[in-house]
């Protein structure tokens, strides 16, 4: 018979599984009071960290901000709760960054915002901000929240930009010294000699300095630098040392066709090269027309059709290397000339692949550049580049 002070089997087990729920209450209730205790620490931190820190939930509905963002943003916090995150960046950002925080809550690995790009954050009174946003993911009471901390990137990117300028001025500094060194002091050599009637000694210190000075431009382009068609426009007028309209000695001009002569055109934006050009050429050439920019010679090569063109790279409106293909073009017949104050090892390459026969650079003989269009003229390989101009700077 059993004893009836004995709990039976059923309400053993009943006994022990109440036991067992009040345990796991407890522990429960152990496991929300250390949650909060870290919960309330972690906003302790947040509240009053140097940064901005902005907690959404996965519909980008804002849940809490701490102090500094109150101050980066210019909002109090009830003004924000319940706003989308979009509402703190500028308008032009807004649709995209939906996209970039949808894919943020389906991954949500902590990382860095937009890496390699220039963020900014808008205030409430649409003034922006320079920033830099690190992501993360964090778990709420009930449903999971996400963490952005903003950081005001304004004093750094004035520091950056002060450092850039001082940089930039040291740089210029530099340049104009060597500028100092290489060209004023080759031409004023070059003046003396010729106000001695030392007319050897002149002309040998003027190609020195363009040497000198070409030297100066590659350096300053760097080796790497390739140009592209329009990167040589000229972005001032060039120098004019007599008025366009003087003209030289003894110079009459000459008759189209005359003694069959080959027909060019010369296309420089400097007035003083076209005229010295025309006048040391017209015993050899009969020149056709001269233009002032690239346009301009486009359209003097459709109306003449001349033999060559004798052509500047660095002009307005449209440069050399945009004007070959397209006088190539209007008149495939016309051999073209490069003139060009570049080194031959800067643009060569880029004249000759564009349609160019020839490439030379300002500062040759007056009598290689005659060689020169005669052989292009005549439809034979142009001259050997082999006139050799001294580097040593005039000082």
């Amino acid at each position: 018979m059993a004893d009836p002070t004995q709990p039976d089997d059923a309400g053993q087990a009943r006994a022990n599984l109440e036991r067992k729920v009040r345990d796991l209450e407890q522990q429960l209730e152990h496991l929300r009071a250390v949650s909060a205790r870290g919960d309330s620490q972690l906003r302790t931190v947040l509240e009053n960290a140097p940064d901005a820190a902005i907690s959404v939930d996965a519909d980008g509905a804002i849940v809490w901000i701490n102090r500094r963002a109150e101050d980066f943003f210019g909002y109090r916090r009830d003004e924000l709760v319940g706003e989308q995150l979009e509402t703190l960046l500028p308008e032009r950002y807004r649709n995209a960054h939906v996209g970039h925080r949808t894919g943020f809550v389906r991954d949500p690995n902590p990382r860095p915002m937009g890496t390699g790009l220039e963020l900014y954050g808008q205030r409430k009174d649409g003034s922006e901000f320079p920033v830099d946003v690190s992501l993360s993911a964090i778990e709420g009471d009930d449903r999971p929240l996400f963490l952005a901390l903003v950081r005001d990137m304004t004093a750094r990117k004035e520091a950056e930009q002060a450092a850039r300028r001082l940089s930039e001025h040291e740089l210029l500094r530099r340049q104009a010294l060597e500028i100092n060194d290489v060209v004023v002091q080759g031409l004023a050599t070059a003046t003396y000699a010729l106000d001695a009637g030392e007319s050897e000694t002149a002309s040998e210190a003027l190609r020195a300095t363009i040497a000198s000075a070409r030297s100066l431009m590659g350096d300053l382009l760097g080796a790497e630098h390739d140009f592209l068609p329009g990167e040589l426009l000229r972005g001032r007028p060039a120098m004019v040392v007599r008025d366009r309209e003087e003209q030289l000695p003894d110079e009459t001009p000459s008759a189209p066709g005359l003694r069959g002569k080959s027909r060019i055109v010369i296309a420089d934006d400097t007035p003083d090269i076209r005229l010295l050009m025309r006048s040391a050429l017209r015993a050899a050439f009969d020149v056709v027309g001269e233009a002032a920019d690239g346009r301009e010679a486009i359209e003097i090569v459709a109306r003449e059709r001349p033999d060559a063109i004798l052509l500047d790279l660095a002009m307005p409106v449209m440069d050399g290397l945009q004007a070959i293909p397209e006088i190539r073009r209007v008149s495939p017949e016309t051999k073209v000339v490069v003139l060009s104050g570049y080194g031959r090892n800067h643009m060569g390459d880029e004249a000759l692949s564009a349609g160019a026969q020839a490439y030379l650079e300002k500062g040759r003989s007056l009598d290689f550049i005659t060689e020169t269009l005669h052989k292009v003229c005549a439809g034979e390989p142009p001259p050997e580049f082999d006139e050799v101009i001294p580097l040593t700077p005039w000082r």
